[in-house]
């Protein structure tokens, strides 16, 4: 993927409407019973993660928690 400065601006757009979008179905998905909200919460901070730093790091943590989770190590500390 291009670095954030040299995409147009309609696709960062596009981008952040979509990650926003997952990230709003995720959060719902977390207090209703219809689905489960974690898949579109991680996919809606990986769409964000490329334009936003708080996405970032929201994103590292949920990895972070994962790898504690399954015994496993992430990749930063490789």
């Amino acid at each position: 993927m291009k670095p954030q400065s040299e995409r147009p601006l309609i696709i960062r757009i596009i981008f952040s409407a979509a990650g926003g979008i997952l990230l709003l179905v995720g959060l719902v998905g977390w207090f209703l019973p219809l689905m489960p909200g974690w898949p579109f919460v991680i996919g809606g901070l990986a769409i964000l993660a490329g334009e936003f730093v708080w996405a970032r790091r929201l994103l590292d943590k949920a990895r972070e928690q994962l790898g504690r989770m399954t015994g496993r190590r992430s990749r930063e500390s490789d």
